[in-house]
Parts: C-alpha cells; sequence; structure tokens
C-alpha cells in the first residue's frame, strides 16, 4: 500500500495553533499556518 502525503493547515496564532503547528510541521515537514494579526506573524518568523 502506497502512502499519501498529506497537506495540513492550521487557523489561528494562539496557544494550540501553535502547538499543532510545531507537531504537524516536525511530523509532517510542512504545515501551512494562518494568523488574523500580520505582527504576531512577524514575530514567529
Amino acid at each position: 500500500m502506497e502512502l499519501k502525503p498529506h497537506s495540513v493547515a492550521v487557523i489561528g496564532g494562539g496557544s494550540f495553533g501553535t502547538a499543532l503547528t510545531k507537531i504537524f510541521s516536525d511530523t509532517l515537514g510542512h504545515c501551512a499556518w494562518w494568523m488574523h494579526n500580520s505582527e504576531s506573524a512577524m514575530h514567529v518568523m
């Protein structure tokens, strides 16, 4: 059985969204992450 890569996105930059993004990025190698506040997004980058 061939496994297909997963596409994952997290919406939100609170503590739960941040934790999910970290887990998905470590596990899958990539995770799209959307935040409403651009200043918060720049702080994370």
